[in-house]
């Protein structure tokens, strides 16, 4: 990427960390490409500033979050000099879309989306930030997922629209230098639309062990079975309640890694956790759910569960075990995946790529 391009990132999430990123403590992975970018790149920062906080959070209550991330959007509002780009790792923009389209904000716009949004009343005015009228603001639509892709080439047909694959932090995540002896236990590990309670009964009707990392409310009101051990994750992505070196331990030691969720298929939740497992190697046992393009059975490396199904998980646990090699065969196609596809590298000079398109206002079809 040209070092003309001065970029303004707007990821709440990275707020405080970069330091963690830099010291290899946080996985790259969340970057979404940025380390590819050459030139200035700034964060609109919302922490520090508190009539930014402020202002932002009693328009968000007034509008009841139906207009994105209020936040951000005053963070770039009132900053004095404008970039020459604006990229939306990770939040929900409103009125900078519409100000774009007015050509009042100079700024190319570029973001990431996962998925549409489901479809509701026009009279409760929900999911505003990804309507047609908002999209068509955006130079740049990235994907997740080819099925957002489609979507939003017909909510947006005059924006760049494409779908990259997602790339994992290979440093952090890998088996090498020495592969690490498995143990007897399974992990299984987020937050975000998790089916912990089918999973849970699973658990408790086989003698295998489990660690389960999750939030507290997963275990209030219920017995956890004596053959899970559950650490309790803070709000924030689990780096609060274990670190990410005892995390990549665990999953290297870890017979398999278990994805529970609920089913829906427009999610792309589990993906950050399936990429995880795949650069460390390990076969995954994941709900049949969202619209990934990864199919772990097809690809060789892990087994479809029903959802709400608890003797679904059951037989693929079996499954799973029935060969005494199939193990490492899974692992070994998993992380041959990563190494040709899913990895920082080639996702960072898609995303580039990508960018470069849109300044130069070429739409090139994959």
């Amino acid at each position: 990427m040209p070092a003309i391009f001065n970029t303004l990132v707007v990821h709440r999430y990275l707020e405080g960390r970069l330091s963690e990123i830099e010291s290899g403590s946080y996985p790259k992975h969340h970057l979404w490409g940025l380390e590819a970018f050459e030139g200035k790149t700034e964060l609109a920062k919302t922490k520090g500033n508190s009539i930014v906080l402020l202002l932002g959070k009693c328009l968000k209550k007034i509008a009841k979050g139906r207009f994105g991330d209020t936040e951000a959007e005053l963070a770039i509002i009132v900053r004095r000099n404008q970039p020459d780009l604006i990229y939306v790792a990770s939040g929900h923009l409103f009125f900078i879309p519409i100000l774009r389209r007015l050509r009042i904000i100079k700024a190319k716009l570029v973001t990431w989306v996962f998925r549409k949004p489901p479809k509701s009343p026009w009279w409760k005015l929900q999911n505003l930030h990804l309507s047609g009228p908002v999209a068509r603001g955006f130079d740049g639509i990235l994907c997740l997922t080819r099925k957002a892709e489609s979507d939003f080439k017909d909510l947006a047909p005059d924006s760049h629209v494409r779908f990259v694959p997602w790339g994992v932090d290979t440093k952090m995540f890998n088996p090498s230098p020495v592969k690490q002896k498995t143990s007897d236990f399974y992990l299984a590990i987020g937050k975000t639309e998790r089916d912990y309670e089918t999973f849970l009964n699973a658990c408790g009707k086989t003698k295998r062990n489990f660690r389960i990392i999750a939030p507290r409310e997963v275990a209030q009101g219920r017995k956890i079975p004596s053959n899970v051990r559950f650490v309790e994750c803070s709000t924030d992505p689990p780096d609060k309640a274990i670190s990410y070196e005892e995390l990549r331990a665990w999953y290297g030691q870890a017979k398999a890694i278990c994805i529970p969720l609920h089913g829906d298929p427009d999610d792309t939740c589990g993906y950050t956790n399936l990429l995880e497992a795949m650069a460390m190697g390990k076969p995954v046992l994941m709900t049949k759910s969202g619209c990934l393009d990864l199919d772990i059975e097809k690809l060789g490396f892990g087994y479809w569960v029903k959802a709400q199904s608890a003797d679904s998980w059951i037989k693929s646990l079996e499954k799973l075990e029935s060969s005494p090699t199939r193990i490492d065969e899974m692992g070994s196609a998993a992380l041959s995946l990563v190494r040709s596809t899913y990895n920082l590298s080639t996702f960072n000079k898609e995303v580039t790529t990508f960018i470069l398109q849109v300044f130069q206002k070429q739409r090139l079809s994959r």
